[in-house]
């Protein structure tokens, strides 16, 4: 009846996949109004998104040009040290335009889903860190067997999956993207970054736990807004985007970035849903 497209019509519009998907229009006069104005507005949100990437593409690929000079002009520069504040500050330029395009891209989740292996995916981020002498390790695990219970029954276990076999449907690149912010920002600020994968029946997920931060869950969940750094950050470069766009991404995948404390640090866990689109 009436009652029930209504109530279909609030669930699809409280599913995170209907900034890219369009609501199903149909029922009463009012519903169909309803739903061909959400879908319009929805489609508008979506074109601005894509304009903003477009207009940070083009930014970013005109910087190239000038930026490439620059390099050109300071390799001639006869003070090493002069020479080398320069080169990081155009790495840092280069940097910045590149975080707000990722970010907005990460938003838009324009990338195909695919099956993938999230464990398999974690091994080739970790591999490349270790490539180049960094203190980065995977350890495989699995989520402690999740309690669930209904009104009328004792509390039961859900049982684990096997993580060699951690397969789900994601976006690689976003992922891939993902991990890489969560290991930069224990590098940042902690000594080392361990990552491990597990999952159960409903979620994957990829937990980084760094050695030695000074960062609390609190600050840590306050950087997850764009554009904040932590006070210990330093002369790092960046501007505050890394858990931003991990956010944006775990809200794509149906999942949340979470964050715990740690024996000796802080972890940061990326839950995903492995069915989501």
């Amino acid at each position: 009846g009436v009652a029930g497209a209504f109530t279909a019509f609030a669930a699809a519009l409280r599913d995170h996949r209907a900034r890219t998907a369009a609501l199903p229009v149909g029922g009463v006069i009012e519903l169909r109004q309803t739903a061909e104005a959400v879908n319009a507005y929805v489609a508008q949100d979506r074109a601005a998104l894509e304009n903003r990437a477009l207009v940070l593409s083009g930014v970013s690929h005109d910087l190239g040009t000038p930026a490439t000079r620059l390099r050109l002009r300071s390799a001639m520069i006869e003070d090493a040290a002069l020479r080398d504040r320069l080169d990081r500050d155009i790495d840092e330029m280069t940097t910045m335009i590149d975080g707000v395009l990722t970010y907005t891209r990460a938003e838009i989740g324009a990338e195909p889903f695919r099956q993938l292996s999230l464990t398999s995916l974690a091994d080739a981020v970790v591999a490349d860190y270790q490539d180049v002498g960094l203190p980065v390790t995977l350890r495989q695990s699995s989520l402690p067997p999740a309690r669930a219970g209904t009104l009328f029954s004792r509390t039961t276990s859900r049982p684990t999956v096997d993580s060699h076999a951690l397969l789900m449907r994601g976006q690689p690149t976003a992922l891939r993207r993902a991990l890489s912010n969560l290991i930069d920002n224990a590098l940042k600020y902690g000594r080392e970054a361990q990552v491990l994968t597990g999952g159960d029946a409903d979620e994957a997920w990829i937990s980084v736990t760094d050695r030695g931060s000074v960062l609390t869950e609190d600050d840590l969940a306050r950087l997850t807004g764009a554009f904040q750094r932590g006070e210990n950050a330093g002369t790092a470069s960046g501007v505050g985007l890394g858990l931003a766009i991990v956010s944006t991404i775990a809200a794509q995948h149906g999942g949340r970035l979470e964050f715990h404390r740690a024996p000796h640090g802080l972890e940061a866990r990326l839950a995903l849903a492995r069915s989501w689109a």
